[in-house]
């Protein structure tokens, strides 16, 4: 930067800088100085916009982040309702389940294993109703772990499917009333027809004799 400066201002630079050694004392406004941190990204202590996924059940889903990481550096993925336990941990960049939810485990895998610029997304399978939740990235500092990521995942259920099966098999139930239901219906039918009609009445009674006049 001092090599863009005029001839001019580099001789009252060095001027100041003489009198300053010669003196021995440093001018006041020297010793004030206004600090600003320069945070890096997500870690600023303030919320990350919140991200909403909608998925199906059964499938995969990606949940993204990126994140300036070090060797020796923790990673956590969590959900706002899971106590003392985390979606995926990742240590010196190395997945590690002894924190995981065992929901989770052998569920989610990192999108790029090489983690290549920061990304340290990952990918969470066979998404059911239960995983529905916020889902923070962050990764560990002193004392702290302002999240990095926040993603809102809502998992429904696919076209056609209204409830899912179930072990006490409530859906043959769903499917059984209306099908019994349409059965009585045409029995109620016919029985009013045939007693409506004498055509229908029932062959085996024996014919009417006709008396002589």
């Amino acid at each position: 930067m001092l090599d863009h400066l005029s001839e001019s201002a580099k001789e009252q630079l060095v001027g100041l800088y003489n009198r300053v050694w010669k003196g021995g004392k440093l001018p006041q406004s020297w010793k004030e100085a206004v600090v600003v941190p320069i945070h890096k990204p997500g870690r600023d202590g303030t919320k990350p916009d919140q991200e909403t996924i909608t998925a199906e059940s059964g499938q995969d889903v990606t949940l993204t982040c990126r994140a300036p990481i070090n060797n020796g550096d923790i990673v956590e993925w969590s959900r706002a309702d899971l106590r003392d336990t985390f979606v995926f941990v990742l240590i010196n960049k190395t997945p590690n389940e002894d924190d995981q939810n065992p929901s989770y485990k052998h569920r989610v895998d990192l999108q790029d294993k090489e983690m290549k610029d920061g990304d340290v997304s990952v990918i969470l399978k066979n998404v059911t109703a239960a995983d529905n939740g916020t889902y923070e990235c962050c990764i560990v500092m002193v004392g702290t772990c302002p999240p990095i990521c926040s993603i809102s995942l809502r998992v429904v259920d696919p076209p056609g499917n209204t409830g899912g099966d179930t072990e006490d098999g409530s859906v043959g139930l769903k499917v059984g009333l209306p099908f019994a239901v349409i059965v009585a219906a045409a029995v109620v039918v016919v029985l009013i027809y045939r007693n409506r009609n004498p055509l229908m009445q029932d062959s085996s009674q024996p014919p009417v004799e006709l008396q002589p006049v």
